[in-house]
């Protein structure tokens, strides 16, 4: 049997959980091609369950035999934030990256780690370029509302929110997340209305203004600035576009902020932890 066949073999055994002898079965390829990429790849997922630090060594090795064997990233990223090194999954990160620059599991991972070693600020950049490449990725927004509500709490708050707008990619959720708790935050310590408006308005030109709850936050972001003529347009044109499109809760919104904005009030919205 070969070196391929004996790798084929050895990821049978392990999805069989049969982890004893895939390993045994990954070392002989190994042996037999000891300079061939796949089949340190296929010892790494075969020990990652019994043996971390082995399968993130042969993890590491398979990506000096071979820069080009994607899935080893994958999986050295995987075992690097399970056996919680996250300074390394940090640090790793943007390798994976250069190869990569699309995958949305690297940015997702790489944001997990930063979060775990505490840079919230670099995580929260991560999570808008997952939004960026998989616009409908509710997790990685949910997570993103967190550390922006974490960070709301901080004493350096404002300007760590600002930090991160300033650095956001063209993520129309992440921009709309920013401007919305920068325009309605009950708190004015948090409030940025000029900051807001030039979020707003990106978010909704990235989405050609089709998108309805968008442009509610652009009307709160207005109105937060003290131009309650252009919130009030800009409310009533979300209003249109979500009785149009039969989308209730943005309907309901807009009507919410066209409200206070009519009444020459900005609106406010405490957030839901």
């Amino acid at each position: 049997m070969n070196a391929t066949a004996r790798g084929l073999h050895a990821l049978s055994l392990s999805e069989l959980g049969d982890d004893a002898e895939a390993v045994k079965e990954a070392e002989r390829a190994v042996q037999l091609a000891p300079m061939d990429s796949e089949a340190h790849l296929n010892l790494a997922i075969a020990a990652q369950r019994t043996d971390m630090e082995r399968a993130i060594a042969e993890a590491r090795r398979t990506i000096e035999l071979g820069p080009e064997n994607f899935s080893a990233y994958q999986l050295l990223m995987k075992c690097l934030v399970e056996s919680k090194r996250y300074n390394e999954a940090v640090a790793f990160g943007p390798e994976w990256l250069a190869v990569s620059p699309f995958e949305v599991a690297a940015h997702s991972s790489l944001a997990v780690a930063m979060a775990q070693t505490g840079d919230v600020s670099a995580a929260a950049r991560q999570l808008g370029y997952v939004m960026m490449l998989q616009p409908n990725a509710e997790e990685a927004l949910a997570k993103l509302h967190q550390i922006v509500l974490s960070l709301a709490k901080a004493p350096d708050g404002l300007q760590r929110l600002r930090d991160i707008a300033t650095n956001a990619p063209d993520s129309p959720r992440m921009l709309d997340e920013l401007a919305w708790l920068l325009a309605t935050y009950p708190d004015s310590n948090l409030r940025d209305g000029t900051e807001a408006v030039r979020l707003a308005e990106s978010a909704c030109a990235l989405t050609d203004r089709r998108v309805p709850a968008l442009l509610a936050t652009l009307a709160a972001a207005y109105a937060e600035t003290g131009d309650f003529s252009r919130g009030i347009t800009a409310g009533e044109e979300a209003l249109k576009r979500a009785q149009a499109i039969g989308d209730t809760d943005s309907e309901k919104l807009s009507e919410n902020i066209l409200m206070a904005l009519r009444a020459d009030l900005p609106y406010r919205h405490k957030p839901e932890q």
